[in-house]
């Protein structure tokens, strides 16, 4: 849609926002960094003050004013208590941020929890919800109940595995039902379909089943929690291999494993992997098509053997010969869920699917049921429900046989010892850099903060420091100061000194919070947001989402905090050590004979450390995005995990995630405590040294510099471990950096803007569409996946593309928008080769309806707005956005929320599935464009919403270039054009009604397969 531009402006937009709050948070540190040294120079100053004017006031009865074993006696008392108050008082804004965290923590986990009606299956009943609204508070009165209990069970039949009364539900305590007044049975070993127009409440009553939905009024009993097996509409996946998939947290049985992965016609889609059923199928199934994801869930839910199946709309994404494929190894006589008999109940559009089924429930457009029976008792014909259903059961008595390839039992016998021998498959990799080491991250980290603010911090940082090291030589000359008239002199240059002091360190401190920090954060985030929003698919194809979720959270955290922090507080250390350091050779220049043999030793230990504690921290921050990754799967799929009773499975291995993510975070903090006994003996061993030197040439020093050399070396021993401390964690942040330096470098990008030419505004003027010789992979060095498509498309056709799941015909269309990675030949729209166009000025000019609607956080006219051939959001006029919306039936729906257009966007209990695809339809209506793309765009709606699809694409879409890519190949036998493919080839293109009259024809073959043999005569 050419929406990268607008994603990247709002979610720069969030991020402008998130550091103007954090803008708090670094006053609040700056302050606590500004009380601290004012704390801990002004108490010297104001003790020194008071001591001298005390002093003065006595020198008449012969005191001295001040004398170098008072001073240094009172500075090195004044430094080991201030040293701590300084640390306490710093530490303040990390204890008020942690008890703020507490907070939202305990405010989370004191959230009153509604227990669901899952958690009640154990007891096989779900009971009427606790707090409902009141115009549905009341749930059947017992008679009722006894009433519908009698009437069910004195007939003889066997007692309902499945069994709802009254049940009335819907979305949120304060919504209005979705579910009305639903009472059924469905008996074990029955195979029950569920019809009905989109909006209806299908899936939500699958989800109310499974206790994902508020329980307004009713009750529905199962025969046991742990029986059901769920597959939802939008196929779930955690990236690990097929395999891990499918058996889930099962144990592995081979022979039960390749009879499910034969019913779900999933043989010969293992045998093109490498890697068969060891293959990663990448974040939420990325590497996947629609089809084969769809049938991945649905034998997971097979091989679960759960005596209950509840599978919404599963075949959606397939073709026709898979579909009935399916059908036939697991509903047909003598399926594998037949002769295992179990209880099924289908969500489905597919009415040419009735024929497997024992039991029909069809519902109306509010939610409730208008009639349930057999198939067969819908023949009267009367109703448009009785034509529907006779309309799909014209193959009553046909059942294609094995239709899908690969069915002879030897290339079964083949896949199955390649799932068995392939190697097993990581399920993470890491991305972290292996060579950490080097200038070029300070150098990158420094240009996002930009020259000039570098300069000022380092100007700024000196200046400081010079000054804390002058007040303590001041003080040395005071103490040796032997006239008591000069201490106005000294007391007024020394106050002058702190205060100057005080300045410089202010100023340092708001331009490092004020400028530094922000400033390097927001570049640091918009040049890795641009390199990822310009990274090309096959980045995204093999990329774990925990590692995305990693770089834009604990690799920003750090760079947001622990660097600048660690760099601010290791400079300040560093020119505290250098000062002291200078003080002791003023003060002892023999020292500096041990220095080089400490300097040695100090090296090695530091060396060492760092060696340890760098890779240490690398695996801490390798070791979350697992975890990560995890907790957004779990998160994801939820409602699935419920439904298989799977939860204490995904919490052991949380736990277990959990526990290897901290054991980094342990074994570093250990080698830190090694680290600071090693350091303060190092500096024991200085300050003996020092001791024996002063002791050796004590009439021949400075006593006020001996003073100063050791109460320097008493700090020194905290400096050295603050500076190695701070220097660890930046050398351990720039990692991070590193991490984003390396990212932005090496990521396979797509074409810069700037090489090329914007289009004319007009362009593509007539949709012209021409593929010559293409040829394209999925990733550089893949296996081909369009293997020499050569395609005419004339402007103002329509061209329907169709062929078994996994045939290449996403991938076909996904080539006009330059998603994959072209190995030969090009693709022109009017005469431009697309290669040579801006890619966003190319995908902002194509109209796109896909398989998975696309929304973003906002509001219902925000949505809409994103019509725009530019991809920008554009403020459309209300009117206009409502005469769309009414074309697809969901204008009442809109102007009925508390708010209308302006109302927040909500994927869970506004629209459904289907919904949502009308809607994208209707934005898809307001977008100027002479090429309109369908990706299996109709596959999750019914008959009369499909009526109303195709009668937008003939009215609205007239004279445009309409490409769709179809299973229901009802959809496009008025097209002009049809396209076959198999394997990435065409294998027949003609006009369908040409084609359906010819024998042995691909097309015919196909369309005889889905809508019966009748159908195409």
């Amino acid at each position: 849609m050419g929406l990268e531009s607008r994603v990247s402006e709002k979610i720069e937009a969030l991020r402008d926002s998130e550091d103007k709050a954090a803008q708090k948070l670094r006053w609040n540190i700056a302050l606590g960094l500004g009380l601290s040294n004012i704390s801990a120079e002004g108490s010297k100053w104001l003790t020194f003050i008071l001591f001298a004017a005390i002093s003065y006031i006595r020198h008449t009865n012969g005191s001295q004013v001040m004398d170098v074993k008072t001073l240094f006696t009172s500075l090195a008392i004044l430094s080991i208590v201030l040293l701590k108050i300084e640390w306490f008082i710093q530490s303040m804004p990390s204890i008020v941020n942690a008890f703020g965290c507490f907070t939202r923590i305990e405010e989370f986990l004191m959230t009153e929890v509604e227990l669901d009606d899952a958690l009640l299956f154990q007891q096989k009943r779900v009971a009427q919800h606790k707090r409902s609204p009141p115009s549905w508070s009341l749930g059947p009165k017992k008679d009722e109940v006894e009433m519908w209990n009698v009437g069910h069970t004195s007939t003889g039949l066997p007692k309902p595995i499945l069994q709802v009364v009254r049940l009335s539900a819907g979305w949120g305590q304060e919504g209005l039902p979705v579910l009305k007044d639903l009472s059924f049975d469905i008996f074990p070993g029955q195979v029950t379909m569920l019809i009905g127009p989109v909006g209806c409440g299908k899936s939500t009553l699958l989800q109310t089943l499974i206790g994902e939905t508020t329980t307004y009024r009713g009750l529905a009993t199962i025969s046991c929690r742990s029986a059901i097996a769920y597959c939802a509409q939008t196929p779930w996946l955690v990236n690990k291999t097929i395999r891990d998939n499918i058996i889930g947290v099962s144990r592995f049985d081979p022979t039960w494993y390749q009879e499910v992965v034969r019913c779900c016609c999933l043989v010969k889609d293992l045998m093109l992997y490498a890697k068969g059923d060891q293959t990663l199928v990448g974040s939420q199934g990325v590497g996947l098509s629609g089809g084969q994801k769809q049938r991945i869930a649905l034998a997971r839910a097979v091989y679960s053997r759960k005596p209950i199946l509840l599978l919404d709309d599963i075949f959606s994404g397939l073709d026709a010969a898979t579909g009935e494929y399916i059908c036939n190894r697991l509903l047909g006589p003598g399926g594998l869920l037949r002769r295992n008999n179990n209880t099924v109940l289908l969500a489905t559009h597919a009415v040419h699917h009735l024929p497997f089924a024992d039991t029909v429930i069809v519902m109306s457009k509010e939610g409730s049921i208008k009639s349930h029976g057999a198939p067969e008792t819908f023949t009267s014909g009367s109703t448009s429900d009785d034509e529907l259903i006779m309309e799909g059961l014209k193959g009553e008595d046909w059942y294609p046989q094995d239709t899908c390839d690969g069915d002879k039992e030897v290339i079964y016998d083949a896949a199955y010892e390649k799932m068995c021998t392939s190697k097993e498959a990581s399920t993470y990799v890491d991305h972290t850099p292996q060579n950490q080491k080097g200038p070029s991250a300070f150098r990158y980290y420094i240009k996002s903060i930009g020259w000039r603010h570098t300069l000022i911090f380092g100007c700024l940082a000196i200046t400081q420091a010079s000054f804390w090291n002058v007040l303590t030589i001041w003080l040395n000359d005071w103490s040796n100061e032997p006239d008591p008239t000069k201490t106005g002199f000294y007391m007024t240059v020394y106050t002058g000194l702190v205060f100057f002091f005080f300045a410089a360190f202010a100023i340092w401190v708001w331009h490092f919070h004020r400028w530094v920090m922000s400033v390097s954060s927001i570049n640091l985030h918009t040049w890795q947001l641009n390199t990822m929003m310009r990274s090309k698919m096959a980045y995204f194809n093999t990329t774990d989402v925990g590692v995305t979720t990693n770089r834009f959270s604990q690799d920003l955290a750090q760079v947001d905090m622990d660097l600048p922090t660690a760099m601010h507080s290791f400079i300040e250390t560093v020119l505290v050590v250098i000062g002291t350091v200078g003080i002791s050779l003023l003060a002892t220049p023999w020292i500096a004979v041990a220095l080089p043999f400490l300097g040695f030793v100090f090296y090695s230990v530091v060396c060492f450390y760092l060696q340890t504690s760098r890779q240490l921290r690398l695996l801490d921050m390798g070791a979350k995005a697992p975890l990560y990754s995890h907790f957004q799967e779990t998160l994801s799929g939820i409602s699935t995990i419920r439904a298989f009773c799977w939860e204490n499975a995904f919490r052991e291995e949380c736990g277990t995630l959990l526990s290897k993510s901290q054991q980094p975070s342990y074994y570093l903090s250990t080698s830190q405590r090694w680290f600071a006994m090693v350091l303060d003996m190092i500096v024991a061993i200085l300050a003996f040294a020092i001791v024996l030197i002063v002791v050796y040439l004590r009439n021949s020093l400075n006593s006020g510099y001996i003073g100063l050399a050791l109460l320097n070396t008493m700090s020194l021993s905290a400096s050295l471990k603050i500076a190695i401390l701070f220097y660890t964690n930046l050398e351990i942040s720039l990692g991070a950096v590193t991490r984003m330096c390396e990212f932005n470098n090496t990521a396979t990008k797509e074409d810069d803007e700037d090489k090329h030419h914007p289009p004319a505004l007009e362009w593509p003027q007539s949709g012209n569409i021409v593929y010559r010789n293409y040829s394209a992979s999925h990733m550089p060095n893949s296996d081909i996946v369009l293997n020499s498509i050569n395609l005419d498309i004339p402007p103002g056709s329509k061209v329907g593309i169709c062929g078994r799941s996994g045939s290449g015909k996403s991938s076909t269309v996904a080539g006009l928008f330059r998603l994959l990675e072209v190995q030969s030949g090009s693709i022109s729209l009017d005469g431009v080769d697309i290669s040579k166009v801006p890619i966003n000025a190319l995908r902002g000019r194509l109209n796109v309806l896909s398989q998975e609607p696309f929304f973003l956080a906002g509001t219902i006219r925000e949505n809409m707005s994103y019509a725009h051939v530019s991809g920008e959001c554009t403020e459309l006029d209300s009117k206009d956005i409502l005469e769309a919306l009414a074309t697809v039936g969901l204008k009442d729906k809109v102007l009925n929320l508390e708010g209308g257009l302006d109302a927040a966007f909500d994927l869970q209990g506004l629209l459904s599935h289907g919904e949502r695809q009308l809607f994208c339809l209707a934005r898809a209506m307001l977008r100027d464009s002479s090429v309109i793309v369908l990706d299996e765009f109709t596959s999750s709606v019914d008959q009369e919403s499909d009526d109303v699809m195709q009668k937008v694409l003939r009215e609205y879409f007239w004279g445009k270039t309409v490409v769709t890519v179809a299973h229901r190949l009802n959809t496009i036998v008025d097209y002009d054009t049809v396209i076959v493919l198999d394997k990435g080839n065409i294998v027949e293109m003609g006009n369908p009604h040409q084609l359906l009259r010819q024998s042995g024809s691909a097309f015919k073959a196909l369309y005889d397969l889905h809508e019966g043999p009748s159908a195409a005569s």
